[in-house]
């Protein structure tokens, strides 16, 4: 069986989310729905992803989140049919309910099989428990974002396992007393004046460790106290 098919017009699918039109499919090597495009749009210098949000339309869709409204650039599947990712279009928003309550969302909701939120991209600045504290989570250049990837992304059972922050610092204090503060970046503003830009700090916590990835991809990884 092919492993995508493109449509010579969009068409209705049935699917575990429900009704979706499709444009471009994507299929697991079992024959199983794996991703759906509502649009196939051949981007170039005369066609641009904002000529192809115009052509949109907005989907009523049954996740593990909730029924939610918005226009999405695709909608992927596990084999066995359960939701796994929704990548949305910019400036597209919903909000989703999460074990910290509703969170507005943009650009991408990944999901777990079983269903839990396994990572999302936050609308605005959300604090959120972490190992080392309350942190405020937001990237504010999510750009390149998908729905499988997300800068907030949790643990099946819903603890925060990374997030990326503009706001936070870690310091690190060494058992001689020395210490080293580790904070998000800064760079030029793409504008050409002279105001400066946060980069967010990405963190990581797994195996009793925190990993801190800084804009100059250099890590750290530390036991926790």
């Amino acid at each position: 069986m092919r492993s995508n098919l493109s449509l010579q017009s969009q068409t209705l699918l049935d699917t575990p989310a429900g009704r979706i039109p499709a444009e471009l499919v994507l299929f697991y090597p079992s024959g199983a729905l794996k991703k759906v495009f509502p649009l196939d749009g051949r981007l170039s210098g005369f066609w641009s992803w904002q000529n192809e949000l115009k052509l949109a339309e907005e989907l009523d869709l049954d996740t593990p989140a909730g029924n939610l409204s918005t226009k999405l650039i695709s909608i992927t599947f596990y084999e066995r049919g359960a939701v796994k990712s929704l990548t949305m279009w910019p400036g597209q928003t919903t909000a989703i309910m999460t074990p910290y309550g509703e969170t507005d969302v943009r650009k991408g909701i990944a999901f777990y099989e079983n269903g839990a939120v396994r990572s999302f991209e936050p609308l605005r600045k959300t604090t959120l428990p972490t190992p080392l504290g309350m942190m405020v989570a937001y990237d504010n250049e999510p750009n390149g974002i998908h729905g499988d990837t997300n800068s907030v992304e949790l643990s099946p059972d819903g603890l925060v396992t990374a997030l990326s922050t503009i706001d936070n610092e870690v310091e690190v204090i060494f058992p001689d007393g020395n210490s080293v503060t580790f904070t998000p970046g800064v760079k030029n503003n793409v504008c050409g004046d002279e105001r400066k830009v946060s980069t967010p700090m990405k963190l990581r916590f797994e195996n009793s460790c925190v990993i801190i990835d800084e804009s100059n991809f250099q890590i750290l990884c530390f036991k926790k106290i």
